[in-house]
């Protein structure tokens, strides 16, 4: 891979900053409803994120697997192909001066082959778990004014790794413009592959479901948008002490096309309002394509 700006010797190994983690996040998979409580680090800052930037609803992240692996293509061509330039303007930079600066970049270089090849050598952690089908989970806190509704599904390498399993050194500062024209360089070519090829993990905007302020409005526009649900997840959000499952069953009778017109909540303070939202994505055919 070539040298980029903001590369780092092993962001697994970086301290957490105080405060990032969320209190009770919680893991939900929609269609079965198992629940536990977030292990990963990755998963706290995208709540605190989310939560710092858009206001309380029911907000939809799309990740999809990186293909770096699954068959050489014109990404990986143009990517060695940037490495072999780069090292080629060093040596080209240290005939002519640089001596220091070409030595560093070199040193990295060869950091990179020699960590690469140690860690396929002798592997620090398990493989990854894969998965055969798209998931949809859900971050949450229970009882929340915000849900994050996570789909995760493979791009071209037809599996996707389970979500808490994905989860070179720092040069110094040179006088000439040897390291930065390098990096950039770098950094261009992958910003370059992954706006045009599934091969490098790209950004994802996330999308803000239309929701009223009720928590089982949010709730629905969850279940509605992924096409699952399940008593586990309605209840670890909505939790029924009587155990008639009421929220379970109007949401499900919500997301059958057929059940006209949509009976109001039976419990529900706002069941009008919960009903009319409802009604919008109902006829909006607010989901998720799988294709």
């Amino acid at each position: 891979m070539p040298l980029s700006l903001g590369w780092d010797a092993d962001p697994q190994e970086e301290e957490v900053p105080p405060g990032s983690h969320v209190l009770r996040l919680l893991l939900s998979d929609i269609k079965s409803g198992a629940t536990r409580p977030v292990a990963a680090d990755w998963m706290h800052a995208l709540h605190k994120h989310i939560i710092d930037t858009y206001e309380p609803g029911t907000i939809v992240v799309q990740l999809q697997e990186a293909g770096y692996m699954t068959r050489f293509g014109w990404g990986h061509a143009l990517l060695l192909a940037t490495y072999f330039i780069q090292v080629s303007f060093v040596l080209f930079a240290m005939t002519h001066g640089q001596i220091r600066e070409g030595w560093l970049i070199l040193a990295a270089s060869l950091i990179c082959i020699f960590e690469g090849s140690l860690a396929w050598a002798y592997p620090k952690y398990l493989d990854p778990r894969l998965r055969a089908t798209p998931r949809f989970y859900a971050l949450h806190t229970g009882p929340t004014n915000y849900i994050l509704v996570l789909i995760h599904r493979f791009r071209s390498r037809g599996e996707c790794i389970n979500l808490e399993d994905n989860g070179a050194s720092i040069i110094t500062a040179a006088d000439g413009f040897a390291i930065p024209l390098v990096l950039l360089l770098g950094t261009s070519v992958l910003e370059f592959v992954s706006q045009f090829s599934d091969m490098l993990p790209a950004m994802s905007e996330p999308i803000v479901l239309h929701t009223g302020i009720s928590i089982l409005d949010r709730v629905t526009a969850a279940c509605q948008f992924t096409d699952s649900i399940s008593v586990g997840f309605v209840e670890n959000i909505l939790p029924d002490p009587r155990g008639q499952h009421t929220d379970y069953k109007w949401i499900s009778e919500a997301m059958e096309a057929a059940v006209e017109p949509l009976p109001l909540h039976s419990t529900h303070l706002s069941a009008d309002v919960v009903q009319s939202s409802t009604d919008f994505r109902r006829r909006a055919n607010v989901s998720v394509a799988l294709n």
